[in-house]
């Protein structure tokens, strides 16, 4: 099933399901799949739907064309704002981002030729990311007198560490999918040729985990990215996996053989 988002002509936005997986597209291959309002919005918009769809396990979020996952904000529509809208735009970004980050299934990005700026931003929102060998990724912002305002500062200093994203944002320099591998940006690099079936592999892969517990690990993820995690938040997560999940079920399975007509999800 797909579902469009946009609020204009051109749809700017599609999410297809299928089974358990949905994969969001930005489907603006004409400007580059430039984020703009309508993008903005759209984003927004399919994280609530998809947060309200309990049968969905995996996100993927890519962009359409074979160029690149996204070139960053629509400069033509940043270029067009006095100050004021410019603050407005980035504070509209962040909570793009943020959306993209709250939604409960696990988020995988596939990433592919460039993911510039504000792209690399959301992408970094996401739980997991992988990129084809093509891609080129960073922050070249500065050269034109711009800084990131969606909270990807504090994303890549956690992943990637401070001094990598010093030099990135400072530089404003682009790096290979190769150099982002090394650096923790993304966890798989795959060829041109094998990128779409990887993808739908590892998708299909992060659909099949216990959901119980994979929705633990996000919230326990989401309060180390803030923070020190509280002993007993722990405990507790990992207490539901047996009363409200099935781990129970599958470590008897794993010694004493599964109980007659018990299947495991």
């Amino acid at each position: 099933m797909t579902r469009k988002h946009s609020p204009g002509a051109h749809v700017c936005l599609t999410v297809t399901k299928r089974g358990s997986v949905a994969t969001i597209l930005i489907n603006r291959p004409y400007a580059g799949n430039a984020i703009d309002a309508g993008v903005r919005k759209a984003l927004q918009s399919a994280s609530a739907d998809l947060n309200a769809d309990p049968n969905i396990r995996t996100v993927v979020l890519t962009g359409a064309g074979e160029d690149g996952f996204s070139s960053g904000l629509d400069l033509p529509e940043l270029a067009s704002l006095p100050p004021d809208g410019v603050a407005a735009l980035a504070l509209d970004m962040r909570k793009t981002c943020e959306a993209i980050q709250s939604i409960n299934a696990v988020t995988l990005a596939a990433l592919k030729g460039g993911c510039i700026g504000a792209a690399l931003e959301l992408a970094l929102h996401c739980d997991i990311r992988v990129g084809r060998a093509d891609l080129r990724v960073g922050f070249p912002g500065i050269g034109i007198g711009l800084v990131p305002g969606a909270a990807g500062i504090e994303r890549l200093s956690r992943i990637a560490g401070l001094g990598p994203a010093q030099a990135l944002y400072l530089t404003g320099g682009i790096i290979s999918a190769e150099r982002a591998f090394m650096l923790g940006m993304i966890t798989n690099v795959f060829g041109p040729s094998e990128f779409e079936a990887a993808v739908a592999d590892f998708a299909g892969h992060l659909a099949q985990l216990p959901a119980v517990a994979a929705r633990e690990l996000k919230d326990l993820l989401r309060m180390a990215a803030k923070g020190a995690i509280a002993p007993e938040a722990g405990a507790q997560a990992l207490a539901r996996c047996f009363s409200e999940g099935d781990a129970g079920e599958r470590l008897r399975a794993m010694f004493e053989g599964p109980e007659p007509g018990t299947a495991l999800h």
